[in-house]
């Protein structure tokens, strides 16, 4: 017969449970000082405690707080907040108590995409690029360290456009409706579609010949190139203007010709670099050939890149071997050979935050109701644990920077090549979960005596040399650059040449790890880099 008994029995195991705190601390470790800035107005807006600490106000004793105005009880942390009980503590508020937040216990890598960053011609010219006509994607070459700092802006660019179609007195305000179709239509490198025609026909249930004549009409607009459907068409019109030119007239006129000659009748064979053939159909001379295409090469591919092009950059922290008189370091590192390197937190942005003393008088008050002091214990907390979050994210910074330093010693002090590092090693060194130093690091920037980095730069993996020194990836990628651009460009090196060399050299590199580190400095294959 079954027994009904009940009966306890004492378990024992192990749960790891996040708190709102630590989700609140990763959160803002994470983000970037910019963004940072705006959850602080966000925080500030939303809660009424928060409010900024006047910098010429005098400090008191009450100004060090960190633990809960007696009285307040200990509640669970929901929405107890309601617009009645948030209007009843507003109308009641007598004085102000604030908070101070407790503490807790290069060079840059060369590349030929860089120098040839406003024609890079070598990613153009590929086979598998111009099949069909189409335009080749614009790609930014980046390493799987680094990131780009560049932030584009095509609004202004597209309002240009727009002006240029209000102010052309030769359209009328129907050709001004198909235009504004065109401008609407462009892609990020500022061409068309082929078949944007038959679209806007389509849309607007227009004549074909008056939208092809708007198009050809609006090409003539600045940038020089722009509108076109294809490479060929863009390059076409940016040689026509040219020559339409007369001050470029009179300079190279022949020069310009023969340029618009290769662009028109050879482009196939141009873009697959083709030039013996280019010589024996066109009859022109070596030097007449090599002009020519100086000129092509002088044209923008992409006509609306780098328009209203800016960088930003925010730089989290500064790190120097001069001691500045703006704010204080948040660390000091020595060297024993007397050197000193001080690392700045950028906070000056962030301001100083306290909760508002007239909430605490309110809370003594004898005949304040119960809603209304569950709603200002949970404000507190909240804004006590923004406080908190955000003296925990200054800290965290430092210190992952503070390692950053310690183990990258010869480019801080000397502007040196960087030595192999992970994010690992920085983790054990500060004590810190990886988690957390990925975060630290993730989309922000450092500015040093040698210029401003991406705190992702300071970490690669190594090789091992003949003699068994590691070897930065960065180190083998600047042999590399060098190695191509002190190439026969006649007969430029393969990459099992480079390989080859680069082995010579003592880097034990395989073909695969030769082609991929090309690859991702942006350089084009030998075939492509060949040049007469």
């Amino acid at each position: 017969m079954l027994s009904n008994k009940l009966s306890l029995q004492p378990k024992l195991e192990l749960q790891q449970r996040i708190t709102q705190q630590q989700i609140l601390r990763a959160e803002l470790l994470q983000i970037p000082l910019l963004e940072l800035m705006q959850r602080v107005e966000v925080e500030l807006d939303q809660n009424p405690l928060l409010e900024l600490v006047d910098p010429t106000e005098p400090r008191t004793e009450d100004d060090i707080f960190e633990e809960k105005p007696v009285g307040l009880p200990d509640v669970p942390d929901n929405d107890l907040a309601t617009s009645e009980a948030a209007t009843i503590a507003e109308e009641k508020l007598t004085g102000e108590y604030p908070i101070k937040p407790e503490d807790e216990t290069q060079l840059p890598e060369i590349s030929i995409a860089d120098k040839q960053k406003e024609t890079d011609w070598e990613q153009y010219f590929r086979d598998e690029d111009f099949s069909g006509g189409r335009l080749p994607a614009v790609t930014d070459h980046e390493s799987d360290d680094e990131h780009s700092f560049e932030s584009r802006s095509e609004v202004g660019f597209l309002d240009g456009l727009k002006e240029q179609l209000l102010l052309d007195s030769e359209l009328n305000e129907w050709q001004r409706e198909i235009g504004d179709q065109f401008i609407g239509s462009l892609n990020s490198s500022g061409y068309l579609d082929v078949n944007v025609v038959n679209d806007v026909v389509t849309l607007l249930d227009a004549d074909p010949k008056e939208v092809e004549w708007v198009l050809r009409h609006i090409q003539n607009f600045d940038p020089p190139g722009i509108f076109a459907r294809s490479l060929q068409e863009s390059l076409t019109i940016q040689l026509k203007r040219k020559l339409d030119d007369t001050d470029t007239r009179k300079q190279n006129v022949s020069t310009l010709e023969h340029a618009l000659m290769l662009v028109e009748k050879y482009f196939d064979l141009l873009t697959r670099r083709r030039f013996e053939q280019i010589l024996e159909l066109s009859g022109l001379s070596e030097d007449e050939f090599k002009a020519a295409f100086h000129a092509v090469q002088s044209l923008q591919p992409t006509p609306g890149v780098g328009k209203e092009e800016y960088e930003f950059v925010t730089p989290e922290l500064r790190v120097t071997a001069q001691l500045l008189d703006t704010a204080p370091p948040g660390r000091i590192i020595e060297f024993p050979d007397g050197r000193k390197i001080y690392i700045y937190l950028n906070d000056a942005t962030i301001p100083d935050l306290r909760i508002s003393k007239r909430y605490r008088s309110m809370f003594q008050e004898k005949n304040l109701d119960a809603k209304t002091k569950a709603w200002i214990e949970q404000k507190f907390d909240s804004a006590r644990n923004f406080v908190k979050a955000v003296q925990s994210r200054h800290n965290t910074m430092l210190d992952v920077m503070e390692w950053i330093v310690r183990l990258q010693t010869k480019f801080f002090t000397s502007g040196t090549e960087l030595v192999p590092l992970t994010q690992l090693e920085v983790a054990k060194q500060a004590d810190r979960d990886n988690s957390t130093v990925s975060r630290a690091i993730k989309d922000k920037y450092v500015e040093t005596d040698f210029g401003t980095y991406p705190l992702k730069h300071f970490f690669s993996v190594g090789l091992e040399s003949d003699n068994g020194e590691d070897i930065s990836t960065r180190e083998i990628k600047l042999k590399l650059t060098e190695l191509i651009e002190n190439e026969n460009k006649q007969h430029p090196l393969t990459d099992q040449a480079l390989c080859d060399l680069l082995n010579e050299m003592g880097y034990r590199l395989a073909r695969r790890t030769v082609q991929k580190y090309r690859e991702l400095l942006g350089i084009p294959l030998a075939r492509f880099r060949r040049s007469l």
